[in-house]
């Protein structure tokens, strides 16, 4: 575990710490490293300790052979998006003999181009108008921002859902079976729902690897909302090295306490469509703090959004 997180840690969160004491105690900054990031690191070290953590809780025997653990790991149709692979499922596809399947062949290809019509088409097409808008969101009117972000859920949805319907559909057609990773996230009534069904892969890696071993909610009122938060700011950490991405956690894990503890019971008397759209309005508003790398910028989309100060609503 150490040697894994201390290579991601290395090449993913070193130069946005050093960067951020520096900024902080204004010291000159000569302490940054000159490296790439390597292609996908946050998902094959995700795999890497799927496979160690699977092991040491007795969900498998250790695998003997390095190239099957490397393929495990580092399965190339989903090694830069996804769905995150647990060991205990892919290990189990590799130990079988692979025939030619021309109705799984052919099944593959159709969910692959399916993916690819998601990304190409819908995402890559959307997205041109909705970077010139949140570009400059104070030449735009409040109706114009609005229509915006929503079309950046659907980009980001339509984005991310294709690469992993082309990784699925690609893994079909060599033989292995992937689990999918989204699951009509929009028509959640509550944001625990929508998180179950938007990168299904990942929340299922946290709550199996994190949030259980940490006790999850068995050991008490104050321990789950660790739990929860720990998660949380884990999931905005995994997404990038930004503080938008740290905020955008932190946001999730208030907001998912405060509907857990104090909204459940109200909204289980509102009728589904109310639930589905007051969970749209906060998965938005996060989608907001997902976008901006600069905070201020995302604060002011939001004001101008939400018609404050004096904004125009149309």
């Amino acid at each position: 575990m150490v040697a894994l997180l201390a290579v991601l840690g290395i090449f993913k969160y070193y130069n946005f710490f050093v960067d951020s004491f520096c900024a902080a105690f204004r010291i000159e900054n000569s302490f940054t490293l000159n490296i790439i990031l390597p292609l996908g690191i946050s998902y094959y070290t995700f795999q890497g300790l799927s496979f160690l953590f699977d092991v040491y809780y007795g969900k498998i025997e250790a695998e003997k052979d390095y190239v099957k653990v490397a393929l495990c790991v580092c399965f190339f149709p989903q090694i830069t998006c996804g769905p995150i692979v647990k060991a205990r499922d892919m290990l189990i596809q590799l130990q079988e003999a692979k025939k030619i399947n021309w109705e799984q062949i052919a099944l593959g290809a159709q969910i692959f181009l399916m993916g690819v019509c998601k990304k190409k088409v819908i995402a890559d097409r959307i997205g041109v108008q909705v970077n010139a808008v949140f570009d400059m969101p104070q030449m735009y009117s409040a109706g114009s921002l609005m229509l915006a972000v929503i079309g950046y859920s659907i980009q980001i949805y339509c984005d991310f859902s294709g690469y992993s319907d082309m990784a699925i559909g690609i893994a079909l057609i060599m033989g292995f079976k992937l689990s999918a990773n989204f699951d009509f996230p929009y028509k959640s009534t509550n944001l625990t729902e929508f998180w179950r069904r938007w990168h299904i892969s990942l929340s299922s890696w946290f709550k199996n690897y994190i949030y259980i071993p940490l006790g999850g909610n068995r050991k008490g009122f104050a321990k789950q909302i660790r739990n929860i938060l720990v998660v949380w700011f884990l999931t905005g950490a995994w997404h990038g090295a930004s503080w938008n991405f740290l905020i955008w956690g932190v946001y999730y894990g208030v907001i998912l306490l405060i509907e857990k503890f104090a909204l459940m019971k109200i909204k289980e008397k509102l009728p589904s469509v109310i639930n589905i759209m007051f969970t749209l309005v906060f998965v938005i508003v996060g989608w907001i703090l997902f976008y901006y790398v600069d905070i201020n910028e995302g604060i002011n989309h939001l004001k101008i959004m939400f018609g404050i100060s004096g904004a125009e609503l149309v």
